[in-house]
């Protein structure tokens, strides 16, 4: 006679949550930078700020 083979019961215990990854240095985390506003066809900085996606994680907030 042939023995039925059970299957192992689950694991208990919490399941391991993925590493978090560190925050990006250029924006901290936001997401976001702060950009110069250019004007006219030579391209003049004016007084002004604009936000802008960050270029090193392209607004996602990490590295």
């Amino acid at each position: 006679m042939t023995s039925v083979k059970k299957t192992p019961a689950p694991r208990r215990g919490s399941p391991k949550l993925p590493p978090v990854p560190p925050p990006c240095g250029t924006c901290t985390g936001t997401g976001e930078t702060t950009t110069a506003v250019l004007v006219g066809r030579k391209n003049r900085v004016i007084d002004a700020t604009q936000a802008g996606l960050c270029p090193d994680c392209f607004g996602t907030g990490t590295t």
